[in-house]
């Protein structure tokens, strides 16, 4: 379906672009909290790296339990660990989604918080979510760390 692979192009603009971004980080930058109670560098990409993943386990119904148990597995030491996290997540995301029927693509599936909507409506949910994150942890590079010079947008 045309319209699930123009959308799926737009999340690779953005998943390209942190990969990017993560290599103006090092080990040292994750650690960095510039916000007091909020994640840490190394925090906000673990979570911009794994939300893809952690959004499929969601659409196919997976409980709170569940999910508290996903993030908990995930442990990201470096730079390349975050990318690998990125890239397997996307790729799994593309084969769930290129491999849905049309009937299955606007089945409704709701979250364990209550959250209604069809798995294309996810799909979105999931683009925006992930350019949200991006934007976070693009602001907190350019003020903390390095002046950035790629371009967000095509």
């Amino acid at each position: 379906m045309v319209y699930v692979e123009e959308v799926l192009n737009q999340l690779n603009v953005a998943v390209e672009s942190v990969k990017v971004l993560l290599n103006y980080l090092n080990e040292e930058n994750l650690n960095l909290r510039p916000i007091e109670g909020k994640r840490s560098i190394g925090e906000l990409a673990q979570h911009q790296c794994e939300c893809i993943g952690a959004d499929l386990k969601i659409i196919e119904g997976s409980t709170q339990y569940e999910m508290e148990q996903y993030y908990n597995s995930i442990r990201c030491y470096t730079i390349r660990d975050l990318q690998e996290l990125l890239t397997n997540n996307i790729h799994t995301l593309h084969q769930q989604y290129l491999n849905y029927t049309e009937s299955e693509l606007f089945e409704i599936k709701t979250s364990y918080w209550g959250a209604s909507y069809s798995r294309f409506e996810w799909l979105v949910q999931i683009v925006a979510h992930f350019y949200h994150h991006r934007a976070q942890l693009h602001l907190l590079i350019t003020q903390y760390i390095n002046e950035i010079t790629i371009p967000l947008f095509e």
